[in-house]
């Protein structure tokens, strides 16, 4: 019991310690405690022991759990639990036995977290695990004698004056682990994980005789294990927090344009150049004014992916950018932006209606630049043209634009008739509605809870 005290005062600072304000991401680890009862099936049947089937009684235990997520669905979990359990068959055979149980446990969600904070969630999940089993009854008042090998260790008889049957101490058995739950996650930080399980094991149980003198008994073959597989039905609730939060991927912003030559450099080269020529009668004439070649990234909807790059000329002494002599803007097609939209200025959401279906975005972070053709274009919706990370919609981004393009480029409406479409778009966590045709700028949305009518 006090090693497990340590253990609980252990997880209970390192919780305090590492607890901090959580800004709405993933998480990699969780570490919590936990508490709860379970109920064991019989170690040895009433054929075996004239008192009748023994097993371990009801009652309460507690554990302390850390996982680790490798992925967003699959968990690497350590595992300790503790109980101390009476031993009885028709009477009590002892009063007092410390059971300890450690596994290491493969947990696999049944659906992924929000990549951000976006409100209370429940996350399934199954847990399967591999471990020990360690049977320790407290006094260690009596020792079993394995005369064969002369090899001695604590034990329960199962009568101390004539006893047939010893429960061996601390002589671990393979365990297996079982278990279905859900984490309840209240906020970003911190969760509540309830959990139904089975531990199923076969603690060492040995034939035993009583052996002349004091409390020693013997074992005519200590390696021979009689006892029966036990199923340890169990329920645990717990709180957990999370650590190491991990943030979504950033939007990469093109690089600046390279800036001009320094103006001292240039007066430096003209005074080298006044000094080894003769003073002219006139001035030259002064340079024409500076222009550079540059590609410009565009939206244009028409375009293969919604994006294209276009050739121009840069003039440093107006700051415009020109496509042969007119303005580069004059020769973009028309792209309805959100800069001045109502939805986006009031911070309301933005909404897809796809038939009796109904999704909400909302803004996330600042508007950004994105590299040429980093987005795809997949359709209209409430005259604005969406954009979407091209590895989230990967599987199905032939069959979406074929859809679209027959309802003349409405993504909603594309969505709402097409149920299978409509289940793959859920995997997009995140939408880019533009805020400048030229860069370009985008902002970026964020899916809310989903709220649908007749599923």
């Amino acid at each position: 019991m006090r090693h497990f005290r340590s253990v609980g005062i252990f997880a209970t600072l390192v919780l305090a310690g590492m607890a901090q304000a959580a800004s709405a991401q993933r998480y990699l680890v969780d570490l919590g405690i936990n508490a709860g009862g379970s109920i064991h099936t019989n170690a040895t049947s009433a054929d075996q022991f004239a008192g009748g089937a023994a097993k371990f009684g009801t009652g309460a235990l507690l554990g302390s759990q850390m996982t680790i997520w490798p992925t967003a669905r699959i968990g690497l979990r350590a595992n300790l639990n503790y109980a101390d359990r009476p031993y009885k068959a028709d009477n009590e055979i002892a009063p007092h036995i410390n059971l300890w149980s450690g596994s290491g446990d493969l947990v696999y969600r049944f659906k992924a977290p929000n990549e951000t904070w976006q409100g209370k969630e429940t996350l399934p999940y199954l847990a399967l695990g591999v471990g020990r089993k360690w049977v320790n009854p407290a006094g260690d008042r009596f020792v079993c004698w394995d005369q064969p090998r002369n090899e001695f260790w604590e034990c329960q008889p199962y009568i101390p004056t004539g006893a047939t049957l010893g429960l061996g101490e601390w002589k671990e058995s393979l365990m297996i682990l079982a278990g279905i739950g859900a984490d309840f996650r209240l906020s970003p930080r911190w969760l509540f994980r309830v959990e139904v399980n089975d531990r199923i094991y076969k603690p060492q149980v040995q034939e035993i005789d009583r052996f002349a003198g004091g409390n020693l008994y013997s074992a005519p073959d200590g390696e021979e294990n009689v006892g029966q597989r036990v199923h340890e039905l169990g329920v645990q609730a717990g709180i957990s927090v999370a650590l190491f939060m991990r943030g979504p991927r950033a939007a990469v912003a093109a690089p600046p344009p390279p800036p001009p030559p320094q103006q001292q450099q240039q007066q430096q080269q003209q005074q080298q150049q006044q000094q080894q020529t003769p003073p002219r009668q006139q001035p030259p004439p002064p340079p024409p004014p500076r222009e550079d070649d540059i590609t410009v990234c565009v939206l244009d909807p028409a375009a293969p992916g919604g994006m294209r790059s276009v050739a121009a000329r840069f003039r440093h002494a107006t700051s415009d950018t020109v496509v042969g002599t007119t303005a580069l803007r004059q020769t973009l097609p028309a792209v309805n932006t959100a800069a001045s939209a109502e939805w986006y200025v009031r911070g309301t959401p933005f909404v897809m209606q796809m038939g009796q279906f109904r999704e909400e975005f909302v803004t996330y972070g600042r508007p950004e630049l994105v590299g040429c053709n980093s987005l795809v274009y997949i359709g209209m919706v409430n005259g604005y043209p969406v954009y979407v990370n091209p590895n989230e919609i990967a599987a199905i981004r032939s069959e979406l634009q074929s859809a679209v393009a027959a309802r003349n480029g409405d993504l909603a409406g594309a969505l709402g008739a097409n149920r299978s479409l409509r289940e793959g778009f859920d995997a997009v966590r995140t939408i880019y509605v533009p805020i400048d045709a030229v860069g370009p700028r985008v902002q970026a949305l964020q899916r809310q809870e989903q709220v649908r009518k007749g599923q």
